[in-house]
């Protein structure tokens, strides 16, 4: 599994973007584990989409205190 990206949330949790090797399509993951929120449980077919909703996602949790 190559890990294309990462992104970290303001608690610390680390967010990776890797392709699934059976796929060849992008998916995330909480390291070292968790359940993924419903909005980053997608699968992608491109980085774009995938860094967009991880954004997304990051920009909606950090406003909620």
């Amino acid at each position: 599994m190559r890990v294309m990206k990462s992104f970290e949330t303001e608690k610390g949790k680390k967010i990776e973007m890797f392709i699934e090797p059976k796929t060849n399509q992008i998916k995330l993951k909480f390291v070292p584990g968790g359940q993924m929120p419903e909005e980053l449980m997608g699968i992608y077919t491109s980085e774009t989409a995938a860094e967009k909703d991880v954004i997304k996602y990051l920009d909606k949790t950090s406003k909620v205190k």
